[in-house]
């Protein structure tokens, strides 16, 4: 913006222990009055990791956050049939994905920090507000963490006689590789991801193509027409969802990115696309592999190796077997990643007291990665995945979920309105009316999700209106009798005399902010 020679200019400020506020101190950047640092607080001698996600490895762990193959959509067929599952494949990444990779995109390479939807709602609402939202996404991660090494260890025993004992076996033993993987770096997992998307998707564009060649391109239409008298809700669509959700974890990745104007939205929109090809063609496969009447009863975690054998005999089901177990794998390894880096982030805003707080946030001298924050993680993870069975774990963590959502949609509607000239490498292209329904639909969506996902369980529902009710709670006691003052990171205004005219470009910037 221009008046008389003044430019205003908005940009986000790294909380001061972040190793990318350290650079910007050593490179002598000031904000308006002159002083970068606005809290008193040391700055550790940090690792500056290089920036080492491209848009292949960005989209191979958000590949693998966010759909991760087929495995784990055959409990929404169980709820709502085969019709109503279709319907949902196709619609909820072009209603619910697709409005928040733009979201995202916008969000991330604007304000790039690793605390990611935390860091935007710690921008836009009251710090009550924040550390509530804080304490709600640390259950969320510890039970959506928690049902990966669930899901690992359920296909893993469809082709081993497992005990309950060797089930928390394979659990832990996964854990344990993934937490070195995580250790060893964000491009170690990203590579990681590529290659776990590639076997993921693999054993299914077999099945699609044994069953077509095998029947001659045959499709069981009436099946996949069917839509059970008694669709179970919150089974069916909080599955559905939860196989759709977690783009927005792309922010918490947000200063390892390469050139993130581009990434971003390269990596990003085409999960949208990616989800319906992945999702499709099973459920396609799995309702036509038998004729005639379906039983919905068949459709639990696990039900693709049946479907496989059905299809190609057991060696596709050793196939579709393995590949269970390496999605799985991959599920766990790239949440585990993105997760330990949003409680760093966390950290950073001094939501976290003390010693905890500094130590969470501490980068490993070696390797650039958060080491305590990934040991804090793998070790939660591996606690609440003992506790909980997968339908439970869903239930409760879309409610969560949804929250998070509802928070990110107002938060991105609230920096457009304050922030009008915030610097953002990527604009979403849609505005006015046209944006609002489509936020507004998305948004309607999660709060139906919300209330789905607790409606029909009661044992789930307590637990997370408790969740909700203390973390409301205490958040209000501590902001208003402990912590009086906001949490680290915040935009900057400054103001700027230059002798330059405005170019043609520059007025259409402007004009875009009024």
């Amino acid at each position: 913006m221009q008046t008389g020679g003044i430019y205003v200019r908005q940009y986000f400020e790294q909380p001061p222990r972040s190793h990318l506020a350290a650079k910007q101190l050593r490179e002598g950047v000031d904000d308006v009055d002159g002083q970068f640092i606005s809290h008193a607080s040391p700055l550790p001698a940090a690792p500056e990791p290089k920036k080492a996600l491209t848009t292949v490895l960005l989209t191979g762990l958000m590949y693998s956050f966010t759909i991760g193959g087929a495995y784990g959509i055959e409990e929404s067929v169980l709820g709502g049939g085969p019709f109503l599952t279709i319907l949902s494949i196709i619609l909820i990444p072009l209603v619910m994905a697709l409005p928040t990779a733009l979201v995202v995109a916008e969000l991330a390479s604007a304000i790039p920090s690793n605390a990611g939807y935390l860091m935007w709602a710690n921008l836009s609402f009251h710090r009550i507000a924040y550390l509530a939202l804080v304490l709600l996404s640390l259950f969320h991660i510890f039970l959506d963490n928690a049902l990966y090494p669930v899901l690992f260890s359920e296909y893993a025993c469809t082709a081993l006689s497992c005990s309950r004992a060797g089930h928390v076996g394979l659990r832990v033993a996964m854990l344990a590789v993934i937490y070195v993987l995580n250790i060893l770096g964000i491009e170690a997992v990203g590579i990681a991801s590529v290659v776990f998307t590639c076997f993921s998707v693999t054993p299914f564009l077999l099945l699609l193509v044994t069953h077509l060649l095998k029947t001659g391109f045959y499709m069981n239409w009436p099946a996949l027409a069917t839509v059970p008298r008694n669709i179970k809700w919150a089974t069916f669509f909080t599955t559905a969802s939860w196989n759709l959700s977690g783009i927005e974890q792309a922010g918490t990745v947000a200063e390892d990115v390469k050139d993130p104007q581009r990434t971003f939205t390269n990596s990003l929109l085409p999960l949208v696309g990616l989800a319906i090809m992945t999702y499709l063609p099973p459920v396609l496969v799995g309702a036509s592999a038998t004729t005639g009447a379906i039983n919905l009863d068949e459709w639990q975690t696990g039900f693709w190796a049946e479907v496989s054998y059905r299809v190609g005999g057991g060696a596709l089901k050793a196939v579709i077997v393995l590949g269970s177990v390496v999605s799985a794998f991959g599920l766990t390894l790239s949440a585990l990643c993105t997760t330990s880096h949003i409680i760093a982030g966390m950290a950073l805003t001094e939501a976290f007291p003390g010693w905890v707080g500094e130590l969470l946030c501490r980068r490993h001298y070696r390797f650039g990665t958060y080491h305590w924050a990934i040991t804090a993680n793998t070790v939660l993870t591996a606690v609440f995945s003992m506790l909980f069975d997968f339908q439970s774990l869903v239930m409760i963590g879309q409610f969560l979920y949804s929250i998070r959502m509802l928070c990110v949609f107002m938060s991105f509607l609230l920096i457009r309105q304050h922030f009008p000239y915030l610097e953002r490498p990527y604009r979403m292209p849609i505005t006015g009316a046209k944006m609002y329904a489509l936020l507004g639909m998305a948004m309607l969506l999660y709060v139906a999700l919300m209330c789905i996902s607790i409606s029909q369980e009661w044992s789930s529902a307590v637990i997370s209106l408790t969740i909700l009710a203390a973390s409301g709670a205490f958040s209000w006691y501590y902001c208003t009798y402990v912590r009086t003052k906001d949490f680290l990171g915040r935009i900057v205004t400054a103001s700027v005399e230059e002798d330059v005219e405005l170019t043609e470009c520059d007025r259409e910037e402007e004009d875009s902010h009024l």
